[in-house]
């Protein structure tokens, strides 16, 4: 498929956006290229949650499409464009396609609302792959209101896994596993002196409280516990290369991570570097200069995207490359192309009468699903049954996860 067929598909997905031709380009960091919404002077009826969706079938996604955290929101959109093209070529769903409507966020939770309500506005049957917990919770807010699932956030952040956040469906594990994980790791591996650093903010003190208290049960002394936005960057790593610590956990947004990441280097701290999977691999590696990403190792709840021994992934690296020749394969797209095919196969279980209603009754029956082989536990079904926590060390083979 070529790149012009490929904007043709996003363009048509995109009612509300002027998109640029190389808007889905992960190796291209523009901030020109962000989407921009049309002034059409339209307003779309309000829908009510029983209203059938007789000819398409329309998805929503605020995300980080422009800036420096576009790669998150870029990568998660091209593997959900993946599934729907993938689902549309088979003749849609009860005979109706999918469509995906984008808007760019920037990151700012504030805007993810108001791109929230446009696309309530506009008639979503669900949103896609909202990314920060803090515009999770807003948006969730509107989404109750208007009866609208919230489907594969990309945030792990337990906060919004609790029963006061019903209609909203994780397809992966959280926060929690991955610290649980990352200790495992640490232990197993004798690194027993370790320091943390981690951002003033909800993100930041979820993870420094879940791995702290998961080291401690592994009997691994955390040797220096640091917050960035208490101090300078360059001040924490002076502080923490007194304490000789063996391993370094970072718990920060990708941003952060990257400039912890450069002071690390700058100072000569001899340390192993470990993160979480809400980093984005490819995300951190464009952030940061050559060679200063190698060895970072990174937390892992998802298949390993270039493992064609599993059918997911086979499916995944196809419908990849129908999307186009060009597609780079990833977590970031994998989670996107995962998601999506968890929200086709609970529409296809609504029938032919496909509403809000039907599909948000559709997921609250799924306790678990098996998807080309790979089983997908949905929201607190993950804590009971999930995969081991894997891990991909940046720069360490031919491949950039």
């Amino acid at each position: 498929m070529s790149r012009r067929t490929l904007v043709t598909l996003i363009f048509s997905s995109c009612m509300l956006l002027a998109c640029s031709r190389t808007q889905l380009d992960a190796s291209r960091k523009d901030d020109n290229l962000a989407n921009k919404l049309t002034n059409q002077n339209f307003s779309p009826p309000t829908l009510r949650s029983s209203t059938l969706y007789s000819k398409e079938i329309v998805l929503g996604q605020t995300a980080s499409l422009s800036g420096r955290l576009s790669t998150i929101g870029i990568e998660f959109a091209r593997g959900a464009l993946a599934a729907i093209e993938e689902e549309n070529k088979r003749g849609g769903i009860h005979g109706r396609k999918l469509r995906l409507l984008q808007l760019d966020d920037k990151a700012d939770p504030n805007q993810s609302y108001k791109n929230a309500e446009l696309l309530i506005k506009h008639g979503v049957i669900a949103f896609l792959g909202l990314t920060e917990p803090d515009s999770v919770k807003q948006i969730h807010s509107l989404a109750s209101v208007s009866g609208i699932p919230i489907i594969a956030p990309r945030s792990g952040s337990e906060s919004i896994r609790s029963q006061l956040y019903g209609g909203i469906y994780h397809v992966k594990p959280g926060h929690q596993i991955e610290a649980q994980g990352l200790s495992d790791y640490l232990y197993r591996s004798g690194y027993i002196r370790v320091a943390m650093v981690s951002s003033n903010d909800l993100l930041g003190t979820e993870l420094r409280n879940l791995t702290t208290n998961a080291l401690r049960d592994k009997g691994i002394n955390v040797v220096s516990n640091n917050i960035i936005d208490k101090w300078s960057i360059s001040k924490v790593i002076s502080h923490i290369k007194k304490s000789r610590p063996n391993a370094l956990v970072i718990a920060t947004d990708t941003g952060s991570a990257a400039r912890i990441i450069r002071e690390v280097r700058s100072q000569r701290l001899d340390t192993a570097i470990m993160t979480f999977s809400s980093i984005g691999g490819k995300a951190l590696q464009s952030m940061l200069p050559d060679g200063q990403a190698i060895g970072i190792g990174i937390t892992q709840v998802l298949p390993f995207p270039w493992d064609d021994r599993q059918q997911i992934v086979r499916s995944y690296q196809q419908a990849m490359q129908n999307l186009s020749p060009e597609s780079r394969l990833g977590y970031l797209s994998l989670d996107g192309y995962i998601g999506t095919r968890v929200l086709i196969e609970a529409l296809k279980r609504t029938g032919p009468e496909i509403t809000r209603e039907n599909l948000v009754e559709e997921l609250n029956k799924i306790k678990s699903l098996k998807i080309d082989g790979h089983t997908i536990y949905i929201n607190g079904n993950a804590r009971k049954h999930h995969s081991p926590v894997e891990f991909t060390f940046l720069g360490a083979s031919p491949w950039t996860p």
